[in-house]
């Protein structure tokens, strides 16, 4: 008969992270799995492991499958792993924040200067979340010097970081709390203009956003971020007048293609007749470092969609430069002829295709040719 191999620390480090990395796991394993989990999290502890301390701070924090909700534990947690652990990982800190500006540990009274202390850490770190709390604070005057337009700058810069990040495929980041913020910013004129249209936009990539965040995990503080996106927009929509509101759009200029080609190397781009009618289709080509996606945003159809490819339907259309439909071409850039008032597409130096157009109207048309997505949100 073989002896069972010894257990080794070794061992119960990686059965730690393992579990702590895969939460998923941890509620679908048994109850011998779980509680193995929880004694070997507690042996870990009494030897000041990181992975143990790290287990049982973020477990506590809210609770889970293995740990009930206890601020006082996870605090104690988060504290020795600062000590132990801070310089090689900022998020203590950032975690340590909120517990404080929530006043977790203290009957729901905030610690203002605590949570300051301990986010000043976060966002020099770069973490959005210290920082965008830091921004808060300076608005509000609580626990930080009151600064509006810093405050502003803070969010608005953290605003265009985390579009490119939220494009390029990180639904699970910080846009939809951004996005909220800048809508803040724009509908109560926090160290810019006050405009209710924009910030109904940034209330509607807010709540596109946490839907779709929220799709592609479960996190402790969504539901919350949420009902504050879901308040804000039907607050602002309401104070919008009824002719904001239209079933399509008519741009003056190609703006959506524009947007594309920001992110992008170049479009595929179709010139196509159909029933009567010209439509003009763009398809991002992306290289690797490239956005991958274009956020469209339309607030006044309330459409905001991840997209990839584009349809316009081109009003009053005359002088085109090509009779054959469909007529294809890869663009890299999109020119307004003044002299002959004409759209002209180009690659490089060469004009490939061009047209006089009154209008290009905008029905909600758009693509997305990712199957993660689809998977995702299905």
């Amino acid at each position: 008969m073989k002896k069972k191999k010894p257990i080794t620390d070794d061992d119960k480090k990686e059965f730690i992270r393992f579990y702590s990395n895969n939460e998923e796991e941890l509620e679908m394993a048994g109850s011998n799995i779980r509680k193995a989990y929880a004694e070997s999290v507690e042996y870990g502890i009494e030897r000041d492991w990181i992975e143990a301390l790290s287990a049982k701070a973020y477990g506590c924090y809210g609770g889970n499958c293995v740990f009930d909700c206890d601020w006082e534990e996870s605090r104690r947690c988060l504290l020795k792993l600062v000590e132990l652990d801070g310089e090689n990982n900022p998020f203590y800190y950032n975690t340590l924040g909120y517990i404080y500006y929530y006043g977790r540990c203290n009957n729901g009274v905030p610690q203002y200067d605590e949570a300051f202390k301990y986010f000043t850490v976060g966002a020099v770190a770069g973490i959005y979340e210290s920082r965008y709390k830091i921004a808060d604070m300076m608005i509000s005057g609580n626990g930080a010097l009151k600064n509006k337009s810093c405050a502003a700058n803070i969010i608005i810069g953290m605003y265009d970081d985390n579009y490119d990040i939220f494009c390029k495929g990180s639904y699970d980041g910080k846009f939809a709390d951004i996005s909220l913020r800048m809508g803040n910013l724009y509908e109560d004129g926090i160290g810019v203009e006050k405009n209710l249209e924009l910030a109904y936009y940034h209330y509607v990539q807010a709540k596109y956003a946490i839907e779709l965040r929220s799709s592609s995990a479960k996190r402790y503080g969504d539901t919350k971020v949420a009902e504050s996106i879901n308040k804000a927009y039907d607050r602002v929509r309401k104070q919008l007048p009824e002719d904001f509101f239209k079933k399509y759009m008519e741009f003056d200029n190609p703006v959506i293609f524009g947007l594309m080609l920001q992110g992008a190397s170049g479009l595929d781009i179709v010139l196509d007749y159909r029933k009567g009618r010209y439509y003009l289709r763009a398809k991002t080509v992306a290289a690797e470092n490239d956005i991958s996606d274009n956020l469209i945003t339309v607030a006044e159809m309330e459409f905001c969609e991840l997209a990839d490819e584009v349809e316009v339907e081109l009003y009053d259309i005359s002088d085109i430069s090509t009779d054959e439909f469909p007529s294809k071409a890869f663009i890299t850039h999109i020119i307004y002829n003044e002299d002959d008032d004409r759209w002209e597409f180009y690659h490089g130096d060469f004009e490939l295709m061009s047209f006089k157009c009154t209008a290009f109207i905008f029905k909600g048309r758009a693509w997305r040719d990712t199957i993660a997505l689809w998977e995702l949100r299905n």
